[in-house]
């Protein structure tokens, strides 16, 4: 049986896996072309596998590519993985420990630009007639509150653009619409706080009543409908999409994709909508999505425009964006599309499009193969190794204290908000054994890496992956990290005497943090 690995950020992921993700950009004086989509005809599709080749023969140059590799290890950048397409190639692929490829990671607003899809697909099918009809024309026994013109007035085109009117803080509001007991009422009931059409404002809970919509329009879950139009096509079958507790898949958040999978969504944008000779996505919705439908007035942000649920940015670029540093880029005028998946914080979700910017778009040196460099992609091979697999570290003597603790039991307070009851701590060698009893009488043990190496604790579902390291004499730091992109969960153990004081945050959340205090057992 596995042990749910319980900790204050569950309850924090639950209030914030739909918010925004926020960027703090500085400028950088680079044009390419605005982007033109043309499905062009390719020698293969990635329905099964892709495949790979060397930057240099899709017109890259890997020693600028190598030398993003380096920036990210040496500044230690809290990247999960990195996929680079070229020309329907994958030409740098990189996994940082303790992550691999087919780990499936929360996507976060990313699953807003399915959703988009799948009303694109519907519309086509005839289950939904037009982005121009009445999104209260769907509920016609749901009773609103708040409702007045404004709000009769609203369309699905203003919850695709982000332009509904309603009054909506992502911070405040998608808490709040968690925890109700139907999000879609929740959502509705809001009062208005601009005409539809004219202020864009990020609303996390306007892809939910589109997920409403298709609900009830398509007779199908919005995940069955994925399943059989647009993610089944793809190769995708393992699916995974939150929902709320009445069963409503969630719109602005909650599928878990792999970072190859998502590679595969953007890859069918590129190609305006097309796979392997059919049109999955009209390609008239692929042009509608891609393009400025509001400005979001967020050009200091590198933000240039807003379309149906995706980012235009600077450079040509467009973007599907979550929470955590998680982005599908696509750069459709170079035929080019970067993946990224991470654990930042939103004070460093601009770095994946900084990387881009500074390294990937210098990069791209020609349309045709170029001269191939040996030297390059040897360096860039050994530093995505060195990514996946770093050397073990030597492991310090520990402080007098690690042999004073190793083996006694510290408890706590039950209803502390960390959630552990009772914690013992064993130190032998490279690796550290953490044995807890959890509020509700869990155990658990997690092994913890001493030599810089991530543990791997398979039960503990949730942070499953481990290391640590002694700060100074009396203080014991430990990293848990979430498999499925939940953030890195930070716990600082301080001894000292028959005490312990454990504290946790975690880097998606830094404005969140607890603490608990524990004693020796009698």
């Amino acid at each position: 049986m596995k042990l749910r690995c319980y900790s204050l950020f569950r309850l924090a992921l639950l209030f914030a896996f739909l918010l925004n993700a926020c960027s703090n950009l500085a400028p950088t004086p680079t044009a390419v072309p605005r982007p033109t989509l043309s499905p062009t005809v390719m020698p293969y599709w990635p329905a099964r596998d892709w495949r790979t080749s060397t930057p240099e023969q899709q017109g890259l140059d890997s020693k600028l590519l190598a030398q993003m590799m380096e920036q990210i290890q040496s500044k230690q950048i809290n990247f999960h993985s990195l996929i680079i397409v070229r020309h329907g190639y994958i030409v740098t692929e990189a996994y940082f420990q303790p992550y691999e490829a087919d780990n499936q990671v929360e996507i976060y607003s990313i699953t807003k630009s399915i959703v988009s899809a799948l009303v694109g697909i519907a519309i086509q099918q005839g289950s939904i007639d037009s982005v121009n009809h009445k999104v209260l024309d769907y509920f016609p026994d749901l009773e609103v509150a708040n409702n007045d013109a404004r709000k009769q007035a609203i369309t699905l085109e203003h919850l695709l653009t982000m332009s509904s009117g309603l009054e909506w803080s992502d911070d405040v509001n998608n808490g709040e619409m968690d925890q109700s007991q139907d999000a879609l009422k929740y959502v509705l009931d809001r009062p208005m706080a601009a005409t539809p059409g004219q202020v864009f404002v990020y609303n996390s809970g306007a892809p939910t009543i589109l997920t409403a919509i298709l609900r009830k329009t398509t007779g199908k879950s919005p995940l069955e409908f994925a399943q059989a139009n647009l993610l089944g096509p793809l190769g995708i079958s393992d699916i995974r999409w939150k929902t709320y507790q009445n069963g409503l898949e969630v719109g602005g958040a909650g599928i878990q994709l792999t970072p190859r999978d998502m590679a595969k969504l953007g890859y069918l944008y590129l190609r305006g909508g097309l796979w392997e000779g059919k049109q999955i996505i009209p390609a008239s919705w692929v042009k509608a999505s891609l393009e400025k439908q509001v400005d979001p007035k967020m050009e200091g942000e590198k933000r240039s425009g807003y379309g149906y649920l995706w980012w235009l940015q600077t450079h040509g670029a467009i973007a599907a964006q979550g929470l955590g540093g998680q982005y599908v880029l696509l750069l459709p005028a170079q035929d080019l599309e970067v993946v990224f998946t991470a654990g930042l914080s939103p004070r460093e979700f601009h770095i994946p499009y900084d990387m881009f910017e500074s390294y990937i778009l210098p990069a791209i040196k020609s349309d045709t193969p170029l001269p191939a460099n040996p030297a390059s992609v040897a360096r860039l091979e050994s530093l995505i190794k060195a990514a996946a697999n770093p050397e073990p570290q030597p492991v310090p003597p520990p402080p007098p204290v690690a042999s004073m603790i190793s083996g006694k039991t510290f408890v706590a307070d039950p209803n502390n908000p960390i959630g552990i009851q009772a914690a013992s701590f064993t130190f032998q060698g490279d690796t550290a054994t953490l044995k807890s009893t959890l509020s509700g009488g869990s155990r658990g043990e997690s092994q913890i890496g001493l030599d810089g190496i991530y543990r791997i604790n398979p039960q503990m579902i949730g942070f499953e992956a481990a290391r640590g390291t002694w700060q100074d004499e009396n203080t014991f730091v430990a990293y848990f990290e979430s498999l499925s992109g939940q953030g890195t969960e930070i716990f600082t153990f301080t001894f000292s005497g028959d005490t312990v004081v454990a504290s946790l945050t975690n880097t998606m959340f830094p404005s969140i943090s607890a603490s608990a205090e524990g004693h020796l057992e009698k």
